[in-house]
């Protein structure tokens, strides 16, 4: 990895910066991926709630609302749209909420799976 950023210049590169670093390291293709995979996670994510209204549905919205509404927070902060604030992606290295977030993860795909 060749990226020079991470090491002096950005604050926190493995959490609040993360998009930076993808960015960084693998280009445009990698970000367009990070992007593309946010996009396919809310239309499975929110799309499921327009063919059952159950409570699992409903659910399954919000979870993903949470998700997409934070990836948003952090490309915005990292594009310099928005003022630095310690908004730190699901998807950064941290150990803390790990087991939360792919707890998550793993109950919207579960839902999203059984409505499909």
């Amino acid at each position: 990895m060749e990226g020079r950023q991470k090491l002096f210049y950005l604050p926190e590169v493995q959490t609040d910066f993360i998009f930076a670093n993808v960015c960084e390291e693998l280009g445009l293709i990698g970000a367009l991926l990070v992007v593309g995979l946010f996009v396919w996670l809310g239309y499975r994510g929110c799309g499921c709630v327009s063919f059952d209204r159950s409570v699992c549905a409903v659910l399954a919205f919000g979870i993903t609302t949470a998700i997409l509404i934070q990836a948003f927070f952090n490309m915005s902060v990292v594009l310099a749209l928005l003022p630095t604030k310690g908004f730190r992606c699901r998807l950064s290295l941290r150990v803390d909420f790990a087991f939360y977030y792919a707890g998550e993860y793993g109950l919207l795909l579960n839902i999203t799976r059984e409505i499909d």
